[in-house]
């Protein structure tokens, strides 16, 4: 299993690994993932915040994804930078994914959701 998925933070190319984590996770402990991608062209800072457990973050590379383990589903976000107080946000249920497709302030963004 790839390390990267361990710790919630996966590549595009290592989807294989980050299925097998997502079974490990739901069979062993009952935990699903909420996840987030990347899919602008630009890096930003990324948030996925399940109700419970910890909130995991990374600056992510367009293409680059971000998972956190949950029951329950999660809220994903972000923002410019480590910093920015303002960004924009979704709500993810468990074993879902967005990803983010064009960044705007003020939680205008273009989410991967919005054409479902």
């Amino acid at each position: 299993m790839d390390a990267s998925c361990v710790l919630g933070h996966f590549n595009p190319m290592y989807q294989t690994a980050l299925a097998i984590c997502t079974i490990l996770l739901t069979t062993e402990s009952g935990l699903a993932e909420s996840c987030v991608t990347n899919s602008s062209d630009q890096t930003y800072f990324f948030a996925v915040t399940p109700p419970t457990g910890a909130r995991v973050t990374a600056q992510l590379d367009p293409g680059e994804g971000l998972c956190a383990a949950t029951k329950s589903g999660a809220i994903v976000s972000v923002y410019e930078s480590a910093t920015a107080i303002e960004g924009c946000s979704r709500l993810v249920a468990e074993n879902q994914s967005d990803s983010l497709i064009k960044y705007a302030e003020f939680d205008r963004c273009a989410w991967g959701s919005h054409s479902q």
